[in-house]
């Protein structure tokens, strides 16, 4: 798929940097619709018109050779997962910009004629323009578009970076002789198949001028009283051109000063207000009149600072107004001057109205610390009376702005202030609790040997309702809150997080060494299989705990000969050992050698070898 954005001004689209764009002032846009407009409706139902031999689609995603306009592509209910979700490159959120999938065929797929330019003019033409295909997204073709003017190539963008960032684009021409029109066609230059896909917004095609600037500063103050006109001068970069000078009550709508059409102007208007002005130039004056050959110089904007002020104000019984070097506490009118912005005189005639204390009163809702030491408290104003509104909310004299709510508290003494807009004020002393600390201990660490069971009592200064174990190996219950029986194999160290009735957590930690040096299994050193029921066999003794299983045990002539071998069976099992037979015959007495190797509970293994003597 390929996708293409289409907008009358893209003569020749260029990245900025290193683009031979304007680096004069600018004039108006001579293409009004270079922005697509706005509106609503996610996609509008009629065809704009704008690209011959496309056709307009309002069901998205679009197939190749079709366009749309829309205002979010991050909207539609359908879209390809390799495009970005777009929406218009402004502050305007239902701002529309153009979509195109462009067909498989290289070629000629826009073109548009502008007419009513100046001769020997500079235009510039630029748009935003985005590659829609996400960043990652492997084996797409990047859009590769030719801007012609006059079906000469004047500007070929290349490979448009798949980078989901807008890049303008843009080049400057200037008109010859006579010419009054351009021609203005795109041409794909890219493959068909995967990718080649990009939007575009924001055209604009301008008159450009050298730089314009006012010689002065940008922003100009004037004291009323001072009387003093300000002189303004048109900086043209050029030596012949012509003047027009425009005001402004709002920065934004201008009009032209009938008259000023000189260099030099002159604001003698000692209202006070603020005024802006800028000026309009051109070559001649005829092309200033034509707003397609003209520029604007930077705007200046003119303060009238006033002399005399009017205020009226109010307080409240027993506050203070600071009038200059003045602390007002009574009603009555007063004057006094300042030295204001620019050093300019203001004189001020105040008109102070002491009120009568209306008693503000008001609730306050108190929420105490749910634990010692944590900060989840609260104190709230609520149902405040006889105030003037808008009130300003204090906790330790520190402003909360207008909220009457504060949060993250500790327990401790707060006082609390509403004042109002005219001093009046409520003060609350106010106490948050928080409980005892709790404080929990699982008791001193302990040393045990292997196998041996152990207990670990908690103990608190209160009830205990809950406990968490970490890590939980060996523990039957990693959220017992009293005592844990366990026998642990290896040494480990406990981290144990208990809580109170209120959810109050406290943390303590135990260890446990486990001793593995003594494993505890005897084998006899004399045995006397005679059938008498005493010391029949010969087999391994434990403690019942340690050893887990016997891998295997061997017992060894005098010349070395294997006379009895028995694997994984359990310990302290006397039909498991050897019977001093060999073969089902009886053996003389003698003195025999044996290996055990045994598992021990742990999974690690214990050797032990030794002599043992058969008595007859």
């Amino acid at each position: 798929m390929r996708l293409f954005c289409i907008c009358l001004l893209l003569l020749s689209l260029q990245i900025v940097n290193g683009q031979n764009i304007c680096d004069g002032n600018l004039g108006e846009n001579i293409f009004t619709e270079g922005d697509f407009g706005s509106g609503p409706e996610l996609i509008p139902p009629d065809d704009p018109g704008i690209a011959p031999g496309y056709l307009y689609d309002t069901n998205p995603p679009i197939p190749d050779g079709s366009y749309t306009i829309t205002n979010n592509m991050g909207a539609w209910t359908g879209n390809f997962p390799t495009w970005l979700g777009l929406q218009d490159n402004s502050d305007d959120p239902q701002g529309y910009f153009a979509v195109f999938n462009a067909s498989y065929d290289k070629g000629l797929f826009y073109e548009q004629t502008v007419d009513g330019l100046c001769e020997n003019t500079l235009y510039e033409f630029t748009a935003d323009v985005i590659n829609v295909v996400r960043t990652g997204v492997n084996n797409h073709i990047l859009p590769d578009v030719s801007f012609l003017l006059d079906d000469e190539v004047q500007y070929t963008t290349g490979g448009i970076p798949q980078d989901e960032q807008w890049n303008k684009y843009g080049f400057t021409f200037t008109t010859t002789q006579g010419q009054e029109s351009v021609k203005l066609s795109l041409v794909n230059n890219a493959d068909g198949g995967g990718g080649n896909d990009l939007a575009i917004d924001n055209i604009s095609f301008r008159p450009c001028g050298p730089n314009s600037f006012i010689e002065t500063d940008q922003t100009l103050f004037l004291c009323e009283q001072d009387n003093v006109p300000a002189k303004m001068t048109a900086d043209v970069g050029a030596n012949d051109f012509a003047v027009q000078w425009q005001t402004s009550i709002d920065g934004i709508n201008w009009e032209n000063i009938t008259g000023a059409t000189t260099k030099e102007y002159f604001h003698d208007n000692f209202e006070p207000g603020i005024y802006y002005y800028r000026y309009l130039s051109a070559s001649s004056t005829d092309n200033l009149q034509n707003e397609k050959c003209r520029i604007f110089s930077d705007q200046l904007t003119l303060e009238v600072i006033p002399l005399r002020y009017e205020v009226s104000d109010s307080i409240c019984t027993g506050a203070i107004y600071e009038f200059g070097n003045q602390e007002l506490i009574i009603s009555g009118s007063y004057i006094d001057t300042f030295i204001g912005r620019n050093n300019c005189d203001s004189i001020v005639n105040l008109e102070l109205t002491v009120l009568e204390d209306p008693m503000i009163f008001a609730d306050v809702i108190a929420i105490d610390p749910s634990c010692f030491n944590t900060m989840d408290g609260s104190l709230a104003f609520d149902n405040i009376e006889n105030g003037y509104p808008p009130y300003e909310f204090f906790i330790d004299g520190n402003s909360n702005s207008s909220d009457p709510f504060f949060g993250n508290l500790s327990g401790g003494n707060f006082q609390l202030e509403i004042i109002d807009r005219f001093q009046c004020n409520f003060l609350s002393q106010n106490i948050l609790a928080e409980d005892q600390e709790f404080i929990v201990s699982a008791g001193a660490d302990h040393e045990i040997d292997l196998g041996a069971l152990i207990t670990i009592t908690l103990t608190a200064n209160q009830n205990i309702a809950s406990a968490i174990w970490t890590p939980d190996d060996f523990l039957i219950n990693a959220n017992e809150t009293n005592a844990q029986k366990f026998t642990p194999l290896d040494d480990i160290s406990y981290t144990i997080i208990a809580f109170n009735e209120f959810d109050c957590p406290d943390t303590t930690q135990v260890n446990v060494l486990v001793n593995k040096e003594d494993v505890k299994m005897y084998l006899p050193n004399i045995f006397s299989p005679n059938k008498d029921g005493i010391n029949e066999s010969f087999f391994p003794m434990t403690d019942g705990i340690v050893i887990e299983l016997i891998e295997e045990m061997v017992v060894f002539d005098r010349w070395g000969a294997v006379v009895f071998e028995a694997k994984n069976f359990l310990p302290d099992q006397s039909d498991a050992g050897w019977d001093g037979t060999i073969k089902g015959q009886t053996v003389a007495s003698g003195v025999f050698s044996y290996y055990v190797k045994a598992r021990i509970i742990d999974g690690s293994l214990f050797f032990k070898s030794g002599d043992v003597s058969i008595i007859r």
